[in-house]
């Protein structure tokens, strides 16, 4: 058998070549394609930069997402954060990638009226690296929180007895006005018993429906004052205070008005009456008798 001549061979390869490069080509799995370093023009030629929500609110979390524009695969890339100016480290993008030129970092949820700064840096398989200008956001609050400046304008206070008798429990509930969502409270109260001195203590309320909190306040003897104010959290969990609310603990039957004890003239100002008025009537008929007889 002949074996082939070498320029065979030659010819036989470069008719393969031909055939495979098409195929070499094109892009066998799709979003696994990566070229090996960024095009010039910085960052935001070479990367989309996105983040969710737009206006994150009290506590959420915060999704920032890169994506190459060109294709070139992302080989490394961190997220740098600060809050309030105060740098917290960095954030890696990786595991949490899609493909070789997308990849996500998580900002942890923060409180109303944080301020957010971040950036984003990342590498080509070359080790180029590319950092993104600064990013800052105010976390919002929930939209449930307070409204007005004061307790009275935020909070509704409701107590089931203002009078109450010896050993009568006085519920307190209170509740949002305008929309405000209460999420916690404590109501502190100090009690002076009598020939006792003071106490003092703490009563937490508990929930009572989608828009109200209740605490219930124990019955006292006879004779104790009960001082008590509240303090209540929002949606945002900012706190409020409440004035001093006061009552004493009474025999209910001797704190309704009572009418005024009559005095002298009410019983000498009908009496008078019916003494002078036969007098004036007597003169006038002695007066017209007199002047008939004129």
């Amino acid at each position: 058998m002949t074996r082939p001549t070498g320029t065979v061979v030659l010819i036989a390869a470069l008719i393969l070549s031909a055939l495979l490069a098409p195929l070499a080509a094109a892009d066998p799995v799709p979003g696994t394609r990566g070229g090996d370093s960024w095009d010039p023009g910085g960052f935001e030629a070479n990367l989309l930069l996105e983040y969710t929500p737009s206006e994150p609110k009290d506590r959420d979390t915060v999704t920032v997402r890169i994506e190459a524009l060109n294709d070139t695969a992302i080989i490394d890339a961190v997220l740098d954060l600060q809050v309030n100016g105060a740098y917290q480290g960095g954030i890696s993008f990786f595991p949490a990638r899609e493909d070789l030129t997308a990849a996500t970092a998580v900002i942890p949820g923060h409180p109303r009226g944080a301020r957010i700064t971040f950036n984003v840096t990342a590498w080509d398989a070359r080790y180029v690296r590319l950092t993104s200008q600064d990013i800052s956001y105010v976390v919002q609050g929930s939209g449930l929180g307070w409204r007005y400046e004061t307790f009275q304008e935020n909070v509704l206070v409701n107590v089931s007895e203002r009078r109450p008798e010896p050993w009568e429990p006085v519920q307190v509930t209170i509740t949002g006005t305008d929309g405000v969502v209460l999420t916690s409270g404590i109501l502190w109260i100090v009690y002076e018993l009598p020939d006792r001195g003071n106490s003092s203590g703490a009563i937490p309320f508990r929930t009572l429906n989608a828009s109200a909190l209740v605490a219930d306040i124990p019955g006292y003897p006879l004779g104790t004052r009960v001082e008590y104010w509240i303090h209540v959290s929002d949606a945002d969990n900012v706190t409020m205070e409440s004035p001093i609310y006061a009552y004493g603990v009474t025999l209910r039957a001797f704190d309704y008005p009572r009418e005024p004890f009559p005095v002298a003239w009410d019983f000498a100002g009908p009496a008078a009456a019916l003494v002078i008025l036969p007098l004036l009537l007597l003169q006038l008929w002695r007066r017209r008798r007199r002047e008939g007889a004129s």
